[in-house]
């Protein structure tokens, strides 16, 4: 930790580099835009490593692997659920909107903000109360 900063804060710029990105994405009316959105979107994977860094961190050694298994099960089935979402809403709008699916995601990512941020207030209040 070089820099001093906590793992959650650089998931929550990764959270926000997604989160802006896709507003891009949905609101884009030039080709242009799209490299815009990528080149804003280049942090956007760092939540997932910094939620399993916290997760290793809290969990025993001996269960992580099992923790692990079942958190990779769990992202390998979220297509199942939200691929019919995204095409209902894709489906829906593509006729007046049709980056309407994109603000979908972002609201995914500022959810997922949100929680880092109360993963960082809780760790951070616990931190001085001596618990961690």
């Amino acid at each position: 930790m070089k820099l001093h900063v906590h793992d959650a804060i650089i998931g929550v710029f990764g959270g926000l580099s997604a989160l802006v990105a896709t507003i891009i994405y949905a609101l884009a009316s030039k080709p242009w835009m799209m490299y815009l959105g990528g080149a804003v979107a280049i942090i956007a994977a760092t939540p997932t490593i910094v939620i399993r860094s916290q997760i290793s961190k809290i969990v025993p050694k001996s269960e992580i692997g099992k923790v692990f298994s079942l958190l990779s099960s769990l992202e390998n089935c979220v297509p199942l659920f939200i691929t019919p979402i995204v095409t209902e809403i894709y489906q829906g709008t593509l006729a007046y909107f049709p980056g309407a699916f994109f603000l979908f995601s972002s609201s995914c990512y500022a959810l997922a903000c949100i929680l880092l941020v109360i993963i960082f207030l809780t760790v951070s209040n616990h931190g001085k109360s001596g618990i961690f």
